[in-house]
């Protein structure tokens, strides 16, 4: 179970969970081929942003306008359970492997003595599906935010009427992640907004959506 906690000495949005347990050098400790877990929760990440950023620019011609609009978000770390609860499960597709033999699992003894052990898909995911650390992920991303074509109606056309500037424009929103360091997920489907940020759970992804609007001035 992951906390979102705020103690002194801390930052806002620290993250605490279960963790490998390591040896001096920072080898995972393995039993029988399998990680051993820390039964004290330490923090894994922050889900504050490290920093954000955005481009934004509009070209005109005539009476058309064009603009665009992108986002640039850096996190630190984000837990996935959709990640864990697919590699629970056996549908990660890192759990094909081995399902019908053993895999050689390279590990280590509290001492630092080697400790190798042939273990089955079944018996490493499900150990480590247990683990938050495993499924911590930079949620780093850059997505085309906002597009608009816009057309300004000449004042010519309205000359006659009470309107002083009419304008119609096609909107379009989030129509393209550009680049997300999470595979497979939205980096944006977060399991609350308000202080379970950093918690991805099986949250839809941000919705494309297409409009149009109509500005008009007297």
């Amino acid at each position: 179970q992951i906390t979102i906690v705020a103690v002194e000495g801390g930052v806002y949005g620290d993250m605490l969970g279960t963790t490998y347990q390591r040896d001096a050098q920072g080898r995972i400790i393995t039993e029988d081929g399998l990680p051993l877990v820390n039964s004290k929760p330490s923090k894994i990440g922050n889900y504050e942003p490290d920093w954000t950023g955005g481009l934004m620019n509009t070209l005109t011609y005539k009476s058309f306008s064009f603009s665009f609009l992108i986002d640039i978000l850096h996190y630190d770390k984000q837990q996935c359970f959709s990640l864990q609860s697919a590699y629970n499960s056996g549908t990660g597709k890192n759990t094909v492997a081995y399902r019908n033999g053993g895999m050689l699992v390279d590990g280590y003894n509290a001492d630092g003595t080697k400790n190798d052990s042939l273990v089955t898909s079944q018996m490493y995911w499900g150990r480590v599906s247990g683990i938050n650390e495993a499924w911590v992920r930079s949620a780093s991303f850059i997505r085309l935010r906002e597009v608009t074509l816009g057309y300004s109606i000449p004042k010519s056309v309205l000359a006659k009427t009470p309107i002083k500037s009419a304008k119609i424009s096609l909107v379009g929103r989030n129509l393209w992640l550009i680049k997300s360091d999470l595979e497979g997920l939205d980096p944006e489907s977060a399991y609350s907004t308000g202080n379970a940020q950093g918690l991805e759970l099986g949250s839809t992804p941000t919705t494309k959506t297409y409009g149009f609007n109509i500005n008009i001035g007297f």
